[in-house]
């Protein structure tokens, strides 16, 4: 939609046309790919997301993308006009002028209709999206990031800033080092377990419930 910001890939529908090199930036023709969205046709460009890895946590993953934070929040105010005309609501958001120095991640995320009633603000945000957050702006350098809620039974959306506190970041180093430090022991890693007895409801549910208890 004209708002992702990183490493564009070119495979072209043509099939005598030059594949082009990589592209860094914004997408280069986001109308002529919402029309191959809608018409179910190949796309000529891929968004490649920006993988990390910490090899001093053995830490990794991948984020959704990043985005200037001024395009997003007009797309999230203006959906009537993307509605109504999508071509030109890219027209006009491409002219918002970007600063990559205000790029921040992007999570999407979904869910129902009663989570998503309960989501205001970051406080209210589950504590393992925090954690995801903090460990993305860690291997990023981003501080902040802007999560995209949609729920699933209306499309209805909101978007809720989260900003790095160095908490989550602190939790997950620690419990990366217990279970790093049982794996290379070859024991369990008992201080780390949010199990307390084999009645909780995540032992339960777990397929190691039998090797823990």
């Amino acid at each position: 939609m004209g708002i992702l910001w990183g490493k564009w890939q070119n495979d072209s529908s043509d099939p005598k046309s030059e594949r082009l090199k990589p592209i860094e930036g914004f997408h280069p023709d986001p109308e002529k790919c919402i029309t191959q969205i809608a018409n179910q046709a190949r796309l000529d460009w891929w968004y490649e997301e920006l993988k990390f890895f910490d090899p001093t946590y053995r830490i990794g993953g991948h984020i959704d993308g990043q985005v200037d934070l001024a395009r997003i929040d007009w797309l999230h105010s203006n959906w009537l006009k993307i509605k109504k005309d999508p071509q030109a609501a890219m027209r006009e958001v491409s002219r918002e002028p970007v600063d990559e120095r205000n790029l921040i991640n992007l999570e999407i995320k979904t869910c129902g209709s009663y989570p998503f009633e309960n989501l205001i603000d970051s406080d209210s945000l589950p504590e393992y999206y925090k954690m995801q957050a903090e460990i993305y702006q860690k291997m990023t350098g981003v501080k902040k990031t802007v999560f995209w809620y949609i729920c699933r039974d209306n499309m209805e959306s909101k978007l809720i800033l989260y900003e790095y506190t160095g908490r989550w970041w602190k939790d997950a180093e620690r419990k990366a080092k217990i279970i790093w430090r049982a794996i290379r022991d070859e024991t369990l890693p008992t201080s780390a377990m949010a199990c307390i007895t084999p009645k909780d409801k995540r032992a339960k549910e777990c397929a190691f419930r039998g090797p823990c208890w």
